[in-house]
């Protein structure tokens, strides 16, 4: 399994995977630290795909200093979160839920300055939608997936 760490320099703020492989290297630009906070806490959990698996959802922006790994921008507007552990149960349900939760993350990335704030409503939307009978169908009670969004909290901490 891949977790992802944030690291900052002259370069800017960069999410990379760990252990990093020599012939699958990335990296992923981020435009602040709560960005780089937010995609790796997707990229962890499997939320969001990393560009070697969704190269369309990433922007190719440079090439790092080393002159091979490519560094990448998240095209905000056009990602998909896969969040849903059953989503293969009614996948046309799942993809309309997935799209909600994705187009609240996508406010969230353009106005990171009510990060408090819009991540509170993404946590609300979660506890609402597990009141649906045909949510929990896809898995949105999974135990895995109620704590991830638990952990949502701690990213809009100071």
């Amino acid at each position: 399994m891949k977790l992802y760490r944030i690291s900052t320099s002259k370069f800017g703020v960069l999410v990379y995977p760990t252990p990093v492989e020599k012939n699958a290297m990335f990296l992923i630009a981020a435009p602040s630290m709560d960005h780089a906070e937010i995609y790796k806490h997707l990229l962890d959990f499997g939320a969001l795909s990393n560009p070697l698996q969704s190269s369309h959802l990433y922007a190719n922006i440079r090439v790092h200093t080393d002159g091979v790994t490519s560094v990448f921008e998240l095209k905000w507007s056009e990602f998909q979160l896969t969040l849903l552990p059953e989503r293969e149960v009614d996948l046309n349900r799942a993809n309309i839920l997935e799209r909600l939760f994705s187009r609240k993350f996508e406010n969230l990335f353009l106005n990171m300055d009510k990060k408090t704030e819009l991540l509170k409503d993404i946590q609300f939307r979660f506890s609402q939608q597990q009141l649906c009978s045909e949510c929990q169908k896809l898995g949105i009670g999974d135990p895995v997936l109620v704590a991830w969004f638990a952990d949502l909290s701690k990213l809009g901490s100071p």
